[in-house]
């Protein structure tokens, strides 16, 4: 058993039992090999021949009470983890066990009413720290959360300075939206806590919430700055750029962010909206040239990004280099013929270039490709703008047709169809038309 040879020992227990030479050492030999191989059946039924032989023998239970927690049958375990309680067993392993298996079969004010057992007789409350996270559950799964507030600043009287209970009156404070009171908090566990980097990315949300998108970028550019790990947080980012219009600060910043962890952004989603921001950001500060070198060296290391290419295609569109836009979205669709998007940039630069039939032919490509959750009407819109450029009022008439039914259309689509409907001789329709130009110019 000392070295290991489980199989070996069975076979040696078992002779044991076989020559009538049972005693508790000898099921303890069985249950503790049967349960180390986790054949907690084998192993709880020695546990259950143990206690047999010795009924008093506290441990025993909190043993089989393991072996049903290792077994994933919790209802089994609670039933003995509390009687080893009542019986006032010793370990403390126990109410950990014991609070894990009430979350798994959300007894949760089972939970909370042992929970403030526990504490009554728990002379250092900062001993549960590990606890809590159980308690906080169980408060925001029956949504107590003035419950759960009261129950942790009179442990916070007891254990002041206390990261644990900081979390959890922050936690509870943010589900209830008091924003102040959970920044309050976030910032008494940075005092005590100043490189948990997770509360930074955490205040930085709950400043973004209450809309203070400065507190917001400083917590989440330090929070980047000193290599944190969740990806979401250059989503927040991004967003709170966009409502301050810092763009040169961003730019700083996210080129810092791509050149040291490059490598490591490797999901898509987060990686475009990086990646697309920063192309708006060299647009407003007036540095495209900058942003198209930047981009090329960053495509030159690594071909195979797609959206580096529609990046950089971006740019050189909205620099009116119309032809170099387009090569690069041809990039793209050699590599992968079924990206949309690709298929929206050619259509805009065509459109700028005058060459509608070939942007109308690219954005009736991208409509075959939209994602069936993505909205199609705008489309139309576009398509039937450019027949009306060319004067083929019929065909921009059944463009304009299928988008009636969208909402806020501006006043230029009521001008193109009602003059689209008087140039094809219907006059009423055109002047119904009219008449809603007038009225949505009056609204506005």
């Amino acid at each position: 058993l000392e070295a290991g040879n489980y199989d070996i020992a069975i076979e040696n227990f078992n002779i044991c039992i076989s020559l009538n030479f049972i005693n508790k050492d000898v099921y303890s030999g069985l249950q503790y090999s049967y349960w180390v191989l986790k054949n907690y059946e084998k192993a709880i039924y020695y546990t259950k021949k143990i206690l047999e032989l010795e009924p008093t023998y506290l441990k025993g239970y909190f043993q089989l009470a393991k072996l049903y927690y290792a077994k994933g049958d919790y209802e089994q375990a609670i039933s003995l983890y509390e009687y080893y309680i009542e019986n006032d067993g010793k370990d403390d392993d126990c109410y950990e066990y014991l609070f894990y298996c009430y979350s798994q079969t959300k007894d949760y004010e089972k939970l909370i009413k042992v929970f403030k057992l526990v504490i009554d007789k728990t002379e250092n409350v900062a001993e549960l720290n590990d606890l809590y996270n159980y308690l906080i559950e169980a408060f925001c799964e029956l949504k107590a959360y003035e419950e759960g507030i009261k129950l942790f600043c009179t442990l916070l009287n007891r254990a002041p300075e206390n990261k644990n209970i900081y979390k959890a009156l922050q936690c509870c404070h943010w589900k209830l939206k008091d924003y102040e009171k959970a920044i309050y908090y976030t910032k008494k566990i940075l005092r005590l806590d100043p490189v948990n980097l997770e509360e930074y990315f955490q205040v930085a949300k709950l400043y973004g919430i209450q809309g203070d998108y400065m507190q917001a970028i400083d917590n989440l550019e330090h929070y980047i700055k000193n290599n944190g790990k969740n990806l979401d947080c250059y989503e927040y980012l991004v967003y709170c750029y966009k409502q301050t219009k810092e763009y040169k600060r961003s730019i700083n910043t996210l080129k810092a962010t791509i050149d040291k962890h490059f490598k490591s952004i490797n999901n898509y989603k987060k990686r475009n909206i990086i990646y697309s921001y920063l192309a708006t950001a060299f647009i407003n500060t007036e540095f495209i040239n900058d942003g198209i070198n930047y981009f090329q060296i960053l495509l030159n290391n690594s071909p195979e990004i797609l959206e580096l290419n529609a990046n950089i295609a971006y740019l050189y569109f909205k620099k009116n280099s119309y032809q170099e836009s387009i090569s690069y979205y041809q990039k793209i669709l050699k590599i992968d013929p079924e990206d949309y998007p690709a298929y929206i940039g050619l259509a805009q630069n065509y459109e700028a270039l005058n060459e509608f039939d070939f942007a109308i032919e690219n954005y009736q490509k991208a409509l075959s490709l939209l994602p069936k959750d993505t909205e199609h009407l705008s489309f139309s819109l576009k398509i039937g703008d450019i027949y009306f450029k060319q004067k083929k009022y019929n065909d921009a008439l059944i463009e304009y047709e299928k988008i009636l039914s969208k909402k806020d259309l501006p006043p230029s689509f009521y001008k193109r169809i009602s003059e689209s409907y008087l140039k094809t001789g219907h006059k009423e329709k055109g002047l119904h038309y009219l008449n809603l130009l007038k009225k949505s110019e009056g609204e506005n």
